[in-house]
């Protein structure tokens, strides 16, 4: 077994000087370490560790709160798409510490009050990414289906509603390097690399494993119940594994549903969870069965794996991992990737999940199998983008790295 060559991985931190201009000032060599969080949750954070021995970083305006950084980090000929971060904050003394946020935190500082009519959330969803400079090139939005009677936006920022919008759809939204994002997760993507665990003393890319792993909390079945208050009729919806579309990393399901009993485990481990609902339709109510299935088995197993560097590993992709037994092998969602290059090298920890295991005798998941391969995937495939500059109205086309 040998590990794929690597030369010395690199970075750049450039910034716009103050008062704009064309060029930006690259600020690679004051910088000690550098950590960048990808995240499918949160907004993606920037940790610099920079030299300030003589102190002069004090009264440097580069490192002022609310400028922009760009940042991108890899190895020669083989980089990350490039970054923008916000400036958040400024700590420490001889060595500052700078954290940044990516630019979605700008949704998320003015509250509004509005209310949106009979209209869907992914119309919802549209219509507040380009008030925010997203336009349809920039979007990634599912069809959310019927339009619904009012949304209100009742002292949230945009960035709150959008959160709030797609958990009741048990959608993801974030905002990344190739724009606004709100739909399902993408579990059926090809996987953009594989990882083999060796025991020694044979070494490859991994560096350490840890799993986690509970389904006792995690329901068969979810049941939304509801009333239409017109024709004051019961609304009741399931949500469950023979009944929900989806995509699935995993062949079984650890999970007993009540009606069928059909799995591995003991009948009287059987769980379905009863939840309220305000939905006035039938169709309403099952979109919202599903979605809450959908969320609470997402994470049937949890991995956490600390790898060699890689600069195309990111939050939000799938990877699969082989050599760590039958039952737990197989394809993950990476919900978080945090990159660092410090002076012990680039390491890359990854904190993963899925939605079932590979042991046989369980109960097969009824999802769409994710049949994709690593040596399928294309990750560095670039896609031409025109961009719409929402303050001056001018455009231009870049070139971004997209998702399979």
């Amino acid at each position: 077994m040998t590990v794929r060559p690597r030369s010395e991985p690199v970075f750049y931190v450039k910034v716009t000087p103050e008062g704009g201009g064309s060029e930006r000032v690259d600020l690679s060599e004051k910088v000690l370490s550098f950590q960048f969080e990808d995240s499918d949750k949160k907004a993606d954070k920037l940790v610099l560790a920079v030299d300030n021995w003589d102190l002069s970083n004090f009264d440097d305006p580069v490192w002022r709160k609310g400028n922009l950084l760009e940042v991108a980090w890899g190895y020669p000929g083989e980089m990350a798409p490039a970054r923008e971060v916000v400036i958040q904050k400024v700590t420490g003394f001889q060595t500052l510490n700078i954290e940044g946020h990516a630019k979605s935190v700008l949704m998320n500082r003015v509250a509004r009050c509005r209310v949106f009519e009979n209209k869907s959330r992914s119309e919802v969803a549209a219509e507040i990414a380009k008030e925010n400079g997203y336009g349809a090139a920039l979007q990634d939005i599912e069809d959310t289906g019927e339009p619904l009677p009012l949304i209100t936006q009742a002292r949230l920022t945009d960035a709150q509603l959008l959160r709030r919008l797609a958990h009741q759809e048990g959608f993801e939204f974030y905002v990344d390097f190739d724009g606004l994002h709100f739909h399902q997760r993408r579990l059926g993507q090809k996987p953009v690399r594989a990882f083999r665990w060796y025991t020694a003393p044979e070494v490859g890319e991994v560096i350490s494993i840890n799993i986690e792993n509970d389904v006792t909390a995690k329901p068969g079945v979810v049941q939304v119940k509801g009333r239409d208050p017109i024709t004051r009729k019961d609304i009741d919806q399931k949500g469950s594994n023979a009944s929900t579309k989806r995509d699935t990393l995993a062949d079984v399901i650890e999970l007993v549903d009540p009606e069928t009993g059909a799995t591995r485990l003991a009948k009287r481990t059987a769980s379905a969870e009863v939840r309220p609902s305000a939905d006035t339709s039938p169709a309403a109510a099952k979109r919202r069965a599903d979605a809450q299935y959908r969320r609470a088995q997402d994470s049937t197993v949890e991995l956490t794996a600390t790898v060699i560097g890689d600069p195309l590993l990111a939050a939000k992709t799938v990877v699969e991992f082989q050599g760590i037994s039958q039952r737990l092998s197989g394809k993950y969602y990476v919900k978080e990737a945090k990159h660092r290059i410090d002076g012990g090298g680039y390491t890359v920890e990854l904190k993963c999940l899925r939605d079932g295991t590979s042991e046989r005798g369980g109960a097969p998941s009824k999802g769409k199998p994710n049949q994709g391969k690593a040596a399928d995937a294309d990750p560095a495939k670039l896609r031409e983008v025109e961009v719409v500059d929402p303050e001056t109205g001018k455009t231009r086309v870049e070139y971004r790295q997209g998702r399979s």
